[in-house]
């Protein structure tokens, strides 16, 4: 019997990759842009999100010189808490890290 376990995860790597290109709105016939499905990084699959702050989209063309440019800042969280309550916390010894 010959061993096909390599190939089947040869397989399954790219079967999980052309499901991130579908699910990212990628497909192999979509060239407008001059990639082809070899050539997509991983960032381009990422959803467009509207509510970040992003130059020429939802920024003022002044905001580098706006005196409350921190107002602009974009908080990345990578646990889904989008409450931040890490961020406010009152002090750093009531913090408790699990």
């Amino acid at each position: 019997v010959v061993e096909r376990y390599a190939e089947l995860r040869h397989l399954s790597q790219c079967w999980r990759w052309l499901k991130k290109l579908k699910w990212g709105g990628r497909n192999k016939t979509r060239e407008s842009d001059g990639n082809t499905i070899g050539e997509v990084c991983t960032a381009e699959l990422a959803p467009f999100c509207p509510c970040c702050p992003q130059p020429g989209v939802n920024l003022p063309d002044n905001w580098k010189e706006d005196e409350n440019k921190w107002v602009y800042r974009r908080t990345l969280m990578a646990d889904g808490n989008f409450k931040a309550d890490h961020i406010r916390q009152s002090t750093g010894d009531k913090d408790v890290w699990l």
